[in-house]
């Protein structure tokens, strides 16, 4: 008997606990988001999430929405984040893959042109067209142009160097996770925007001036 009421009591704490969790989530879903304004045209709008799954969640739904010109941030990595950002493979290998093609014919084109008719000579009974000499200077040369034209474009699509960051919230580096729609995307509106960020249930949404 009293092993039964034994049971019988933690059932029922159990069920307490679990109304309790659901009722705090009911609460929390539906609990009032912060929205912090700012004087003038804003240069977009974020919504800040405390949980890595929030973020994801919000990044799916961003995508869904068809929006352009926005960016998730936050202070790690998160597995899954390109699939729910619908990020597909970046084309910056094309550009390695041509700068490399660039670097492998203009050292074949200049020792060729040099080796072959400029000054044909016969060194050690080599041919006029001795191309397995010619590998080490074709290889450096494409790795060279590979190289330095990639770093250069890499640069230039993140927008560096920048002289002015433009900082959403200095707490994105260490807890902060945020869903960030710029004032550029062909679909952005003030109050649309707003509404959308709010309904992901964040912590905070926030319009953002970097100017300011």
């Amino acid at each position: 008997m009293a092993t039964e009421e034994t049971k019988e009591e933690t059932t029922e704490q159990a069920d307490k606990a679990q109304d309790a969790v659901e009722t705090k989530d009911e609460q929390h879903g539906h609990q009032e988001v912060i929205f912090t304004p700012v004087d003038g045209k804003a240069d977009g709008m974020a919504a800040f999430f405390q949980h890595p799954g929030e973020i994801l969640d919000a990044a799916e739904k961003a995508r869904d929405k068809k929006f352009k010109k926005w960016d998730v941030y936050t202070p790690f990595p998160i597995h899954g984040m390109d699939d729910a950002m619908g990020i597909g493979r970046s084309w910056l290998p094309w550009v390695t893959f041509g700068a490399a093609l660039t670097g492998m014919t203009t050292a074949l084109t200049i020792q060729t042109g040099t080796m072959t008719f400029d000054w044909p000579i016969i060194i050690g009974g080599k041919p006029f067209f001795p191309w397995p000499s010619f590998m080490p200077v074709t290889f450096e040369l494409s790795v060279l142009f590979a190289g330095i034209t990639t770093s250069l474009v890499m640069f230039w699509a993140a927008g560096l160097p920048s002289l002015k960051p433009k900082v959403i919230d200095p707490r994105l580096t260490r807890d902060r996770f945020a869903v960030w729609i710029s004032a550029d995307d062909p679909n952005y509106d003030p109050v649309k925007t707003r509404e959308f960020l709010e309904g992901l249930h964040p912590i905070e949404v926030r319009e953002v001036r970097f100017d300011s």
